[in-house]
């Protein structure tokens, strides 16, 4: 049997700002704060827009975790 892959689950999906504070749980301010001083990712800008990989979401947090232990 053939294995149909989905072309969009090889997408990065993009998060804004509400996702991204709902999976991290912090708020705008402190994510703006980090960002300046170069302690978590920059968000890609789409016109007006920004939003962020959830893989680099994800690769942050675990890195973040793996420095807690």
């Amino acid at each position: 049997m053939t294995e149909i892959q989905n072309p969009a689950s090889n997408v990065d999906r993009l998060l804004r700002y509400r996702e991204v504070e709902q999976v991290t749980g912090f708020r705008r301010s402190t994510i703006y704060l980090w960002m300046s001083k170069g302690l978590f990712p920059k968000p890609l800008k789409i016109g007006r827009a920004v939003a962020w990989r959830e893989r680099d979401i994800q690769q942050w947090m675990h890195e973040r975790v793996e420095a807690m232990a």
